[in-house]
């Protein structure tokens, strides 16, 4: 029985894509292309609005990708106007809260850290995390703990699940199986803390078969 599905390359995929992009793209030529989706999709009278908010964002050190995310999201759903100036404010709020919370924290990782507080995780448990795996990325540790919060495993058991197996392992293959395993658990009609609880018993020799390869010492 596989324990891991392809499920887990797309979850890697998104997860780190961010970081793709952010090592790739100045934070200014980023800036430009979020302005210019903008332009193309966003009606006339809500563009200067949106636009300040995110040369805000840019003053300010924030990323813009999911402000403009926020922003196309709300005219494809065809919210009125006040609806998605609200919503793409309130994150704007929500990244400040998070980056002021955080020391040195990169983009992609504040990406990540802002969709776990949205989830419930508070920003003393997001610097938990942070002082518990120093030296590393924090882009799939935030992404996997947002993922179980929003799943509904309570906040306490998603953080100690994360910061465990990310010590256990040293990488981030586990942490993505962790998820894979706990959406097919609870697919599987199992409550969403026993789930959790089963996924963390993965053998590793099952995920470093999935992997194609051997777990490094």
């Amino acid at each position: 029985m596989r324990y891991l599905s392809e499920n887990l390359l797309k979850i890697a995929l998104l997860l780190t894509i961010a970081l793709v992009i952010e090592s790739s793209i100045g934070a200014g030529a980023l800036h430009a292309q979020h302005s210019a989706a903008l332009d193309k999709r966003i009606p006339t009278e809500l563009r200067p609005v949106l636009q300040a908010i995110l040369d805000s964002a840019v003053t300010a050190g924030l990323p813009t990708a999911s402000l403009a995310d926020k922003a196309l999201e709300g005219v494809s759903k065809k919210a009125d106007g006040d609806r998605v100036v609200s919503a793409v404010r309130a994150l704007y709020q929500q990244l400040k809260t998070v980056q002021q919370a955080l020391d040195s924290i990169s983009a992609a990782e504040l990406d990540a850290a802002t969709v776990a507080y949205r989830a419930g995780t508070t920003t003393a448990m997001l610097k938990t995390v942070q002082n518990s795996l120093p030296k590393r990325s924090l882009v799939v540790p935030y992404g996997v703990l947002g993922t179980l919060v929003q799943r509904g495993v309570p906040v306490s058991d998603a953080v100690n699940a994360v910061v465990k197996e990310a010590k256990r392992r040293k990488d981030d293959q586990s942490l993505l199986a962790l998820s894979t395993a706990l959406e097919r658990n609870i697919a599987a009609g199992l409550p969403a803390r026993t789930a959790l609880i089963r996924a963390q018993k993965i053998p590793d020799a099952v995920i470093d078969n999935e992997r194609g390869g051997t777990r490094r010492p």
